[in-house]
């Protein structure tokens, strides 16, 4: 009973930060989104349009709305949140991916980055939520590699970079 009655006034003392950051990345992530068409073609750009404001954002938008309703919400937001950040990452991934030109993937790699440094640091994660979230990433960036337009020496430098990142934000939550 003392586990669940910390893990409860921990959530309530974080709940605030964590609807910040879940803001910040609506922001970011729906302002970012005209900036695919510099790179992508028209056909993948509506797929990764479709996936970011017809999927991701309206997600986001109905878990902070319910951050503030519902006390289920409340408690288990930690968990919701990672799977929101697994999601933005996911559809950046896919962006590498359906990127005809490697020199353009400098960018979304910055954002894939961005997603575990700050997404770790705002939302307070917990050791357990922030390893499963980065594993998950980092396992989905190095099952796309078949479908990258890049070479292997490029991927293995970004894959390297990824693994850096996940494990440098390890230990902020600590």
């Amino acid at each position: 009973m003392p586990a669940r009655t910390f893990l409860s006034a921990f959530n309530t003392s974080v709940l605030p930060a964590r609807r910040m950051g879940i803001w910040i990345g609506l922001f970011f992530y729906g302002v970012f989104g005209p900036l695919d068409a510099a790179i992508l073609p028209e056909k993948e750009l509506y797929v990764i349009w479709l996936i970011r404001y017809l999927i991701v954002l309206p997600l986001a938008f109905l878990v902070l709305f319910l951050s503030f309703r519902n006390p289920w919400v409340q408690r288990h937001l930690e968990p919701l949140v990672c799977g929101l950040m697994g999601l933005c990452a996911l559809s950046m991934i896919l962006m590498v991916t359906m990127a005809p030109d490697p020199s353009a993937l400098s960018h979304f790699m910055f954002a894939l980055l961005l997603v575990i440094f700050v997404g770790y640091s705002l939302f307070r994660l917990c050791v357990f939520w922030a390893g499963v979230t980065g594993a998950l990433i980092l396992a989905f960036f190095i099952a796309s590699a078949p479908w990258m337009p890049m070479d292997a020496k490029l991927f293995t430098a970004y894959a390297l970079q990824l693994f850096c990142a996940y494990v440098a934000s390890m230990i902020g939550p600590l």
